[in-house]
C-alpha cells in the first residue's frame, strides 16, 4: 500500500517508505526572564489514508536517546476541538518509557491547555538499550 505524506509541523524525510523525522533543539525565545533549558523540535506528519480499524505499527530508531528522545503517534484527532490521544514512546515529560495520553488545548476560559495521561508505563532509563517497536 502506497501512502502520501504532508508535514504540518517540522521537518521529514519520507523517501523509500521510511519515515525520518529531522529533530533538533530550540532556543527559547529571549524574555528577560532567566533562561529555561531548550526544547526537543516537534513534528507532525498526516498521511492520505483514514483508519476506522485495524493496528497501527512502527518500528523507532533514535539516533541518540536524550531527555528529548520522544515519538508518539496521533491515533485520534478532533478538529473541531483541536484534541488528540497519542500513542507512544518516552513521552509525558516523566520517567515513563510507554505513554497513552490525550491533549486538551486551550479554551476561551482557559490559558493553557493539558495533558490527561491514560497510561505511563515502563522505565525511560531502558528506553535507549532495547530496539523499540511501538
Amino acid at each position: 500500500m502506497s501512502y502520501q505524506w504532508m508535514p504540518i509541523i517540522g521537518e521529514f524525510d519520507t523517501a523509500a517508505n521510511r519515515i525520518v523525522f529531522k529533530g533538533h533543539l530550540i532556543s527559547p525565545p529571549e524574555s528577560g526572564q532567566p533562561q529555561p533549558q531548550p526544547m526537543g523540535s516537534v513534528g507532525i506528519l498526516l498521511s492520505d489514508h483514514k483508519m476506522v480499524s485495524g493496528s497501527l505499527r512502527a518500528t523507532i530508531e533514535f539516533a541518540e536517546v536524550t531527555s528529548f528522545s520522544v515519538c508518539e503517534i496521533i491515533i485520534s484527532y478532533d478538529h473541531q476541538s483541536k484534541s488528540m490521544i497519542t500513542a507512544g514512546l518516552g513521552g509525558g515529560g516523566g520517567s515513563a518509557m510507554f505513554t497513552i495520553r490525550e491533549w486538551f488545548p486551550p479554551t476561551p476560559s482557559q490559558s493553557v491547555g493539558a495533558w490527561t495521561p491514560y497510561e505511563l508505563s515502563g522505565d525511560r532509563v531502558n528506553l535507549g538499550s532495547v530496539p523499540q517497536l511501538l
